[in-house]
């Protein structure tokens, strides 16, 4: 990567980080957000992502379907972070909404989501990062998945 390249990477990196820090502040969250890209390769968020995307499709898969997959992946990671009520909740959300576009659709669509919730708690049980991005890219013949994720801020104890 070059030396412009690389400005553009972290300008886009700043944008982001302001932005979802002004998110965060607006819904009520005043934490400072730290970018980790440090971590080694079998912590980042994407090789999560990648992980459970390699055991869902296959290699003559084309970039679209690739998409296709991770998009679901995160939902269905980022649903698994919910407490179980709004878990239920947003399920519910999901049929009601697949029902208007495919009325066949919404259970399918249900069954594929709780199918992957499952799968990411039992691939990585204790990553409860909230992921934010996610891309995908072909980098000469592989899938390149670059993604962002965040961690809950600590909580607060009840005497403090």
């Amino acid at each position: 990567m070059g030396k412009a390249s690389r400005r553009k990477v972290a300008a886009r990196t700043r944008e982001l980080l302001n932005a979802t820090q002004s998110r965060l502040k607006a819904w009520g969250v005043d934490h400072p957000l730290v970018i980790r890209s440090d971590l080694p390769q079998e912590q980042k968020i994407s090789n999560g992502i990648s992980k459970i995307l390699d055991s869902e499709v296959g290699e003559d898969a084309s970039l679209d379907e690739y998409r296709h997959r991770a998009k679901a992946i995160v939902l269905a990671w980022n649903v698994s972070l919910l407490p179980l009520e709004e878990q239920a909740n947003t399920l519910k959300n999901l049929g009601d909404f697949a029902r208007k576009t495919d009325p066949g659709g919404a259970a399918a669509a249900q069954a594929e989501l709780l199918r992957l919730i499952e799968k990411k708690r039992l691939m990585f049980p204790d990553d409860k990062r909230f992921i934010v991005s996610c891309d995908l890219q072909l980098v000469g013949n592989k899938v390149h998945v670059t993604a962002a994720a965040i961690s809950a801020p600590p909580q607060r104890s009840a005497t403090s």
